[in-house]
């Protein structure tokens, strides 16, 4: 029989771990005042590392006869077994049919699955204890649908990773103290890197939105088990506790009026301007682009970039004489540039008397009758405004675009928000993540976790995560030993064993014993303090992957409906 899991309180941790349970199999108590009900329940996620996957040279730092399968598969029989778990979540399994199947049948479990979609040997699977559950209605997840399951127009290519899921609800029997049913999903997302985080994002809508759906008619209490290759905090870690989208940081506002500009040369213009709302970062500069003689079709260009939050104008240089120009703002933070102003009503740089230009870009309208008076400029730019894309020649100053025009706020809910499921990580209720779920020499982090419906449910207990100090594995890679390079050989050392004397009877040299030989000299051996690593899998634990283990207790006030 395997050994029963050892409870610790949190004001035991202090102390030394008790050396009859290893340090993976033990608990601590997240609420030491509740006691220990029979209704309660302890689920296992656990990610064990498929033998497909173990091949050189992955893995150089353990030794390769830890990594065998006839090896690694009872090492993480015994463990699996011994967290007495009765709902047990694994991802990245292979020999399903020939070894997980058959072995833990005999310990009282059944089971689902569902096998990987490009690799074929790969799956999750979900196993329960069938004397306490039966399975009333699953659905898979299939992530290489996401885009035409979210309804895009054009399905991409690079959400075909093959990663699976499955949603099981799990019914307890008439004779049982559960007082509800469970919505349990088991998932295996494709890894977070950069190239990736879009079709991780598709893959976490399709989950939640089939949950939802999944979980429609019964409004059962949802746990999501599963490798999600995802850092604590990051914006997928928050679409699942928070059920919505992250705000991105807002830019600058828009200058509130139009800036203005004043010739002081021919080449010159003073550029002034109001300082708009600065967003959710300080302002650090503004950026200026210039369009010459009311020319609509290129638009502004040639942008400048001038330092200092705290300015209101500059010097725009470089300009072309008597040219009329028209200027837009835009404030720059540390999180973008905000929106252009308004462009500032055309000036005139100032015109070389001696050699005045032949054609002017901005005419003066010109009246059809001699007797009507000429419209001043002032009075010029203030009527027939269009608000299009007037040109100056029509008597009317480009306003920019027409007026957008108020939109009603409709009863749809908020676009950000995702999922109304009110996850929890049940790892994370203390405000911290473990440090590391997945620990290998290229890569350590917690990508594993366990949500769970924090109005019907809460955490009992948790399996504390190992100590890397205390299951350190040598690595093959490294000498036990190092020769100490600070320990030279002395002086008077003599290391010759025989010397050369001259024989002078016989005319030749002859070898005779050194009387002060003091043997070869051996610089002394140190033990190598780097022979140790710290990474998994290693002798003790056999997956990259560290079990995650939680007993969760109902919230029977607030379950939407009772079960019997």
């Amino acid at each position: 029989m395997p050994p029963k899991l050892k409870f610790l309180r949190p004001d035991a941790a202090e102390k030394a771990p008790d050396k009859t349970f290893p340090a993976s199999r033990q608990c601590v108590r997240t609420n030491p005042k509740s006691e220990k009900d029979p209704s309660n329940f302890v689920i296992v996620s656990y990610n064990i590392l498929a033998q497909c996957k173990v091949q050189p040279p992955v893995y150089p730092y353990c030794k390769q006869s830890a990594l065998k399968w006839q090896v690694r598969r009872r090492r993480l029989l015994d463990e699996i077994v011994a967290y007495e778990a009765d709902i047990i979540c694994l991802q990245e399994v292979d020999h399903y049919e020939d070894w997980w199947l058959p072995q833990l049948q005999p310990h009282g479990y059944d089971s689902v699955h569902q096998i990987d979609t490009l690799d074929g040997r790969m799956s999750v699977a979900v196993f329960f204890k069938r004397s306490m559950f039966q399975i009333f209605s699953t659905q898979e997840l299939k992530f290489d649908i996401a885009d035409a399951y979210l309804g895009e127009e054009k399905p991409s290519s690079a959400v075909k990773k093959g990663n699976v899921g499955i949603i099981v609800a799990l019914q307890p029997w008439e004779d049982s103290s559960h007082p509800t049913a469970l919505c349990i999903a088991n998932v295996h997302l494709c890894p977070g890197l950069k190239s990736n985080m879009s079709v991780q994002r598709k893959q976490i809508l399709m989950l939640v939105k089939q949950l939802e759906m999944f979980n429609a008619d019964f409004q059962l209490p949802v746990i999501i088990c599963g490798c999600f290759n995802f850092l604590p905090y990051t914006e997928h870690y928050k679409l699942f506790t928070e059920g919505r989208f992250q705000e991105k940081p807002k830019p600058p506002k828009q200058p509130p009026s139009r800036p203005t500009a004043e010739a002081i040369s021919r080449t010159q213009m003073v550029v002034k301007w109001t300082k708009p709302h600065e967003g959710d970062a300080p302002i650090i500069g503004y950026e200026i682009m210039r369009r010459a003689g009311g020319n609509t079709v290129a638009g502004f260009g040639n942008p400048q970039y001038f330092e200092g939050g705290e300015r209101l104008e500059a010097t725009v240089c470089r300009l072309s004489s008597a040219v009329s120009y028209e200027f837009v703002v835009a404030a720059v933070s540390a999180v973008g540039r905000g929106e252009f102003s308004l462009p500032s009503e055309p000036k005139q740089t100032w015109q070389n008397i001696a050699n005045p230009p032949k054609n002017r870009h901005l005419k003066h309208p010109k009246s059809a009758m001699e007797s009507t008076p000429m419209l001043s400029m002032k009075e010029w730019t203030r009527t027939g405004s269009t608000g299009t894309t007037p040109r100056f020649e029509d008597a009317s100053v480009n306003r920019a675009v027409a007026p957008v025009k108020a939109r009603k706020r409709s009863g749809r809910r908020d676009k950000n928000h995702v999922h109304s499921l009110g996850l929890s990580s049940a790892y994370g209720i203390r405000g911290v993540e473990p440090v590391a779920t997945f620990l290998t020499e290229k890569f350590k982090g917690c990508v594993d976790y366990i949500f769970y419906s924090r109005e019907m449910l809460r955490t009992n207990t948790l399996l504390r995560l190992p100590d890397m100090e205390a299951i350190a594995d040598p690595d093959p890679r490294r000498a036990a030993k190092l020769t100490d390079m600070q320990d030279y050989k002395p002086k008077e050392w003599d290391d010759r064993s025989y010397l050369i004397e001259t024989d002078y009877i016989n005319g030749r040299n002859v070898k005779v014993s050194n009387p002060d030989y003091g043997g070869e000299w051996k610089p002394r051996s140190l033990p190598n303090a780097d022979r140790f690593h710290k990474w998994l899998p290693n002798s003790t634990l056999a997956s990259d992957h560290v079990a995650l283990r939680a007993e969760l207790a109902f919230c029977k006030d607030r379950l939407s409906s009772e079960w019997h």
